[in-house]
């Protein structure tokens, strides 16, 4: 059998094509890696008789989109020098006097620490009422509880989705697609009755029984999508399974962005945002109240002041977000490599784990996600921190118009804030596809989102991409996750012994059920990552994943076949086999 040239980006071997069409050949081999040989490192392999193992291959050496890799490390040196300089705590935490609660500074500082704090400048104003401070503070002998809380909801919240994903899934893919769904449609019908009974009006009842025929008729309907959701929920949490240290990474990426949070509100405090914000805030006047759109006020500082505040506020929020958003798509780009490795490993591999270490690929996949392919992650992550910076900026300015009943401004700022929230939507929904490509293939931010549209439209998979029944069962870990986590951590607030301004129930409750669905989240994001890697490898090379998942890929391309017809055959020539 004659050899072919073997490319590869460290994780998925791929073979060389003749025909775009071929499904036992790579279509990203034939429209991409061929057009940048000269960039790829090369390795021969026979095909059909050898399989080089990502463990084992080459690594890709050309560093993509690299001037947002240097712009990216360059904006935190310089945010650790401001922080060296300005950073400091002092002041954020102060409890406001009662007079400053009369004149109402006390509503701008709280609300506006909040809104940072949360990552998003919200649009309602509360006045903090300083005799309630205390119901905001657990007393020292409320401690032992709320560790008891966190400990407990903690541990369970790990525990319940691993068990899910590791155990339930791959045993009953279609019971779990299938039971989530059923939860989803139940919880639906239940909040369509629970409208009516607090609110016994015709047109309540009107609403709940469309609300509740949609939810039966998209139930029915949606039924015959569930093989096919098995199928690659299956596939995706057998990888995940096998390759758990990527839950490290993901909590690791979690851990750091909380840590970045801190950080960047030590930085902010030390320059004064919070000080000159409340003081932009104090001028109701229709004339000087937003710095967003008020550049020509003739008062003392006037608007080049105002000016300097905006440019304030955006380069910070800017760096929260795009530091924020680098840390979740490094995440998202090593389950890519990952999985990639699993579609395409070695059937000896498989069988035989000990021959090598899925710690090492895991390892491998998230040294290109921070060295190859940093550039690329830091490159589209600015894209979506731009928008992201600019619809919250929209959104705020829209409150201090309407506080300073400028409607106008208010209404313009609103459809802004709309325009950027859909743009923002589309980049998150793109950037996913995108930087599981660049995970799998090496390739740039921009050629990778090219790229991911003209696979799925060569191969007339178009309709996958936005098929997300998988995301009912994501949805279901976590809200079964957080209310387990609500319930043990309410049981355990509620028998533990305290003092009065301890831990109560409820309080235990609520604590737990954040935790839980905080932790569960981390990892049903990373399962949905792995999902989008199942697609992407099975729609670029089908016949290599056949090679060595026969069985999961025979089930997945005819669950295929059932919902998406218009999908070109793929024809196994070496296995005499047809999937679709």
């Amino acid at each position: 059998m004659s050899s072919t040239k073997l490319k590869d980006y460290g994780s998925v071997p791929i073979i060389d094509a003749t025909t775009a069409i071929d499904p036992n050949v790579s279509w990203v081999e034939a429209h991409v890696i061929n057009k940048e040989g000269e960039n790829d490192k090369e390795g021969m392999m026979l095909m059909g008789i050898e399989t080089v193992s990502a463990t084992h291959s080459s690594q890709f050496t050309s560093y993509r989109d690299l001037p947002f890799a240097v712009a990216f490390v360059a904006h935190l040196v310089a945010m650790g020098i401001v922080g060296l300089i300005s950073g400091s705590y002092n002041g954020l935490f102060n409890i406001p006097s009662t007079h400053d609660a009369v004149n109402g500074d006390s509503s701008i500082h709280t609300e506006l620490c909040v809104e940072i704090l949360t990552m998003r400048l919200s649009c309602t104003t509360t006045t903090f009422n300083p005799s309630d401070a205390d119901a905001f503070f657990i007393t020292s002998a409320g401690y032992l509880p709320v560790i008891l809380v966190a400990s407990i909801s903690g541990v369970a919240s790990i525990l319940i989705p691993s068990i899910v994903t590791s155990g339930f899934i791959p045993r009953y893919p279609r019971a779990t697609v299938s039971a989530s769904l059923l939860l989803s449609t139940i919880c639906n019908i239940s909040l369509a009755i629970l409208l009516v009974i607090y609110f016994p009006k015709w047109y309540t009842a009107v609403i709940s029984l469309l609300w509740i025929g949609v939810s039966i008729w998209f139930y029915r309907r949606i039924q015959r999508f569930i093989p096919y959701a098995a199928a690659v929920m299956k596939i995706a949490s057998d990888g995940i399974s096998r390759h758990w240290g990527i839950y490290i990474v993901s909590f690791a990426s979690s851990i750091l962005s909380f840590l970045w949070l801190g950080y960047w509100v030590y930085v902010a405090n030390g320059l004064e945002l919070w000080a000159d914000l409340g003081a932009s805030n104090t001028s109701t006047t229709s004339t000087t109240g937003a710095y967003y759109y008020d550049y020509a006020s003739g008062a003392s500082g006037g608007g080049s002041m105002q000016g300097k505040l905006a440019a304030k506020v955006f380069f910070l929020l800017l760096s929260l977000y795009w530091t924020s958003t680098v840390l979740m798509n490094i995440t998202q780009t090593t389950v890519a490599g990952v999985i990639a490795t699993y579609c395409f490993e070695n059937p000896s591999i498989v069988s035989n784990p000990s021959s090598t270490s899925p710690h090492k690929t895991v390892s491998q996949s998230l040294s290109r996600a921070l060295t190859t392919s940093l550039g690329s992650i830091c490159f589209g992550s600015l894209l979506n921190a731009l928008v992201t910076t600019l619809r919250v900026m929209a959104d705020y300015a829209r409150e201090q118009a309407r506080r300073n009943n400028e409607a106008g401004m208010a209404m313009l700022f609103c459809v802004l804030q709309c325009i950027l929230s859909v743009i923002e939507d589309i980049i998150e929904y793109f950037n996913k596809w995108a930087y599981t490509f660049v995970g799998i293939y090496g390739t740039s931010y921009l050629e990778s989102g090219k790229m991911v549209l003209e696979l799925f439209r060569a191969r007339g998979c178009e309709a996958i991409l936005t098929n997300g029944l998988n995301m009912y069962v994501l949805n279901a870990i976590v809200g079964i996750t957080g209310l387990v986590c609500g319930l043990m951590g309410g049981f355990v607030a509620t028998v533990s012994s305290y003092a009065a301004g301890g831990l109560n129930g409820w309080l235990g409750f609520g604590m737990g059920f954040m935790i839980g669905v905080i932790f569960s989240s981390i990892m049903a994001s990373t399962l949905q990552g792995a999902v989008k890697g199942v697609l992407i490898c099975y729609i670029d090379h089908p016949g290599k994943m056949h090679e060595m998942h026969s069985e999961d890929t025979k089930v997945l391309g005819n669950a295929i076949s059932l919902v998406f017809p218009d999908i070109k055959e793929f024809r196994f020539t070496d296995a005499n086999v047809t999937v679709v």
